[in-house]
């Protein structure tokens, strides 16, 4: 994985894609702080890449930096609001520095609004679900 990333790279030095993939590889490979370098320059060259954000986050979140990881998990959400799963680990974040209270604020209205079928996701909202289009 490392050696097709390399690859990537020397092949399209300037696409962010490639430096994203390098970092996924390093970051498969045990090598999260050589990963968020790798993460960085991918955002620089694209700021609008989920998986550059995404996985910086995991990278941030594995080193303990975890102000870092809500940042990148964050974004990762905005970039894609209909996928739960930077929510739910932005909600771990949270929790594991010590806010709470930002989970909630955070994660249940964005993943209300990802599942419009599921409207009851907001706590404390009193809606009942409202039945998908078919």
């Amino acid at each position: 994985m490392l050696t097709n990333s390399s690859k990537a790279l020397e092949l399209a030095p300037n696409l962010a894609e490639a430096h994203a993939s390098r970092g996924v590889a390093l970051y498969v490979a045990g090598h999260p702080k050589e990963a968020i370098a790798v993460f960085e320059k991918a955002i620089a060259l694209d700021s609008t890449l989920f998986e550059a954000h995404y996985f910086y986050g995991f990278c941030a979140r594995d080193t303990g930096d975890f102000p870092s990881a809500a940042v990148h998990f964050e974004q990762a959400s905005e970039l894609q609001p209909a996928n739960y799963q930077p929510l739910t680990l932005l909600s771990e974040i949270y929790l594991a520095l010590g806010r709470p209270d930002r989970s909630p604020s955070a994660v249940v209205p964005t993943r209300a609004r990802a599942l419009p079928g599921h409207r009851h996701l907001r706590r404390g909202s009193g809606l009942e679900r409202t039945p998908r289009s078919v």
